[in-house]
């Protein structure tokens, strides 16, 4: 299993969540949150944190991530992947300009562009963008196109995801 973060940047006051579009790689042609692997001897916040600057430019701090979802995904082929997921309402700095890696963009959190993202967003990020922490298994096409199965659980926060 390949161990990951994402964290979405969320601005209260105007109800946007910022994404990236990302150019290459994984997730290329699609708007995502922020995040990657997790880097041996690295912890989960820890890593959210440095993906986050990496990715975004913004400093973040650890008891700031608020634990939104873990999530599994698995492809036709392939290993299966752990995604730690964190809401962040707090940081220091502006989002970075656009790079040729990534190009960043803020949404009404109303209108975010599922149709541009990996299809499980649509199932389990609205669920947390009402407050509920989920646990969820996503099984995608070889592409990650499309989902075939995957089941989604509304559980209660747990010290694991931090």
């Amino acid at each position: 299993m390949k161990n990951t973060t994402l964290v979405y940047l969320i601005d209260k006051e105007h109800e946007t969540l910022l994404l990236g579009f990302k150019n290459r790689g994984l997730g290329k042609d699609r708007w995502n949150g922020f995040g990657g692997k997790i880097e041996k001897g690295e912890g989960v916040q820890e890593s959210a944190l440095r993906e986050l600057w990496e990715e975004a430019g913004v400093l973040g701090r650890a008891e700031d991530l608020v634990p939104v979802a873990d999530l599994q995904f698995s492809f036709e082929v392939g290993p299966i992947w752990r995604n730690y997921v964190y809401f962040l309402y707090a940081w220091e700095g502006t989002p970075k300009k656009n790079t040729e890696f990534l190009r960043l963009k803020w949404f009404p959190v109303s209108k975010l562009p599922y149709e541009r993202m990996w299809a499980d967003d649509a199932v389990w990020l609205p669920k947390a963008l009402a407050g509920e922490f989920v646990e969820g298994k996503f099984y995608f096409d070889q592409k990650g196109d499309h989902i075939l199965e995957y089941s989604l659980e509304k559980k209660q926060f747990h010290e694991q995801v931090r």
